[in-house]
């Protein structure tokens, strides 16, 4: 009988949202202990690891008898806890979607996330009954799979929330050779382990890399304005803006729709679904998960400008007396737009091609300015140049080998 402890750094890499069902600050309130601090509950942890899992394994952190009777897990998964002393809170806007991902009528609403940049730790604990099962096994592939976002945790994981990488790993082993230095080991301190290297594992997703630069001004608005500021000022994360992986989910499901449909008005054959690509709500309880995810794009070496603009009547499209704003608008940076396509769960040759072709052409009409992000691009705002892209492991090179 072995008994395992590993001790787990790890830092979310991308925005976060784990909610408690409160909304006492937003629609949906992040989940924080009594003292007011965010933390990811063990049980969010467990959850993903045994959705990840293949059956095998899943009998093994779960066992059930021939009776069907549940025993007692030999897994221990504490909640993950912030190190950082202070946690800076965020709001964003959201827009509630039907089964058809069009928007519903007065359904929007807001809710809180923690920025990028946290550092978590939590612990695993095995208790290994059974020589013939192979915990460390299990546990190599849980944490390689937060390494390869095979894992994501909380809300919105599609859309860019929820990236983790591991930063650090320890490991304690008792067993009957030194079974009497555990009644002194604290398992809550990190010096007390040893350094574990887990082995990476071959990842599920094909990885698009699409290097950004704005032509122009970009305008996606929040509305969680602070006093002093514009009436309207871009998203930011960390004090830096970002694009939304919501914002590059609703542009590029458009363009893929219009590409699908008219592929299959002159191929019959054609059998791919758009909810194989972008997931689907078939009725409140059931939901297919999205195979595509767009990671949050931050902008850099960017200028912020602010301008005073006339609201439009929306009827004539005259300028509505007295009513001026300011708005601040992101300009000139550059970014990164990472896609993740899940092609593991596609399972079909034709279709993955399929999909990369018509993401390619997508990647060529933002190129050429055929569709604009964010809003006010009737007046020239969301237009890019692509530099370059690297599509797995190929690099294209958008006026040579494309356009």
């Amino acid at each position: 009988m072995k008994k395992m402890f590993y001790y787990i750094k790890m830092k979310n890499t991308t925005p976060l949202h784990i909610g408690n069902g409160s909304s006492t600050f937003t629609d949906l309130d992040v989940i924080k202990d009594k003292e007011g601090k965010f933390f990811i509950p063990g049980t969010s942890l467990t959850g993903c690891f045994y959705h990840f899992l293949a059956d095998e394994d899943k009998k093994i952190i779960n066992p059930v008898d021939h009776k069907k009777m549940p025993k007692q897990s030999s897994f221990f998964i504490s909640d993950a806890v912030v190190e950082e002393k202070e946690i800076t809170y965020e709001t964003r806007d959201g827009i509630a979607l039907d089964e058809n991902k069009i928007t519903k009528d007065k359904n929007k609403y807001d809710y809180e996330i923690v920025p990028a940049g946290y550092h978590f730790h939590f612990r695993i604990e095995v208790l290994n009954r059974d020589e013939k099962n192979d915990y460390d096994f299990i546990v190599n592939n849980c944490l390689a799979a937060i390494n390869n976002q095979d894992i994501r945790l909380g809300y919105k994981t599609t859309r860019g929330l929820g990236n983790f990488q591991i930063e650090k790993v320890g490991l304690k082993v008792f067993d009957s050779t030194n079974y009497q230095n555990y009644f002194e080991f604290d398992p809550y301190q990190e010096e007390n382990y040893d350094e574990y290297k887990y082995t990476p594992l071959i990842s599920r997703y094909l990885n698009i890399h699409v290097y950004l630069k704005q032509k122009g001004g970009l305008s996606i608005r929040t509305y969680q304005t602070k006093k002093g500021e514009a009436d309207f000022v871009h998203i930011h994360s960390a004090k830096k803006p970002v694009i939304p992986g919501t914002s590059w989910n609703g542009l590029f499901r458009k363009q893929f729709k219009y590409y699908l449909d008219l592929y299959k008005a002159h191929n019959e054959k054609c059998c791919l679904n758009m909810s194989e690509v972008f997931g689907a709500t078939i009725d409140q309880k059931e939901k297919i998960k999205s195979n595509i995810y767009f990671e949050e794009s931050i902008i850099e070496n960017n200028e912020d400008i602010t301008m005073v603009r006339n609201r439009i009547n929306r009827f004539d499209n005259s300028t509505m007396l007295r009513n001026l704003y300011k708005e601040t608008v992101c300009y000139n940076g550059s970014t990164i737009l990472n896609i993740s396509l899940n092609i593991g769960n596609i399972n079909d040759y034709n279709k993955i091609k399929l999909i990369e072709e018509i993401l390619l052409l997508i990647i060529k009409d933002l190129h050429c300015g055929f569709i604009a992000l964010g809003g006010e691009t009737a007046i020239g705002r969301g237009l890019f140049e692509v530099e370059k892209v690297i599509f797995g492991n190929k690099c294209i090179y958008m006026e040579e080998d494309i356009c």
